[in-house]
């Protein structure tokens, strides 16, 4: 996969932002879990994140109806 944004805000009081992805898998219970952080991108507010791969067991467990999210902190 590979992700990009554009027109970040700005939220650094000096500089630009640093924004980075997060991503979680859901879990039985109903909680997610974190299963994959993207580098973060210093002082970019259209960032382009390298390609990365994270395995079907680590994302869903190999269930394709599973509920995942993707966040980006602020």
């Amino acid at each position: 996969m590979q992700f990009c944004a554009n027109k970040l805000d700005k939220k650094d009081f000096f500089g630009k932002s640093d924004p980075f992805l997060v991503f979680y898998r859901s879990n039985e219970d109903g909680t997610f879990t974190i299963c994959h952080k993207t580098e973060v991108i210093k002082n970019n507010l259209n960032p382009v994140w390298q390609s990365f791969t994270i395995p079907v067991r680590a994302l869903c467990n190999g269930d394709y109806d599973r509920l995942c999210r993707c966040w980006m902190p602020d």
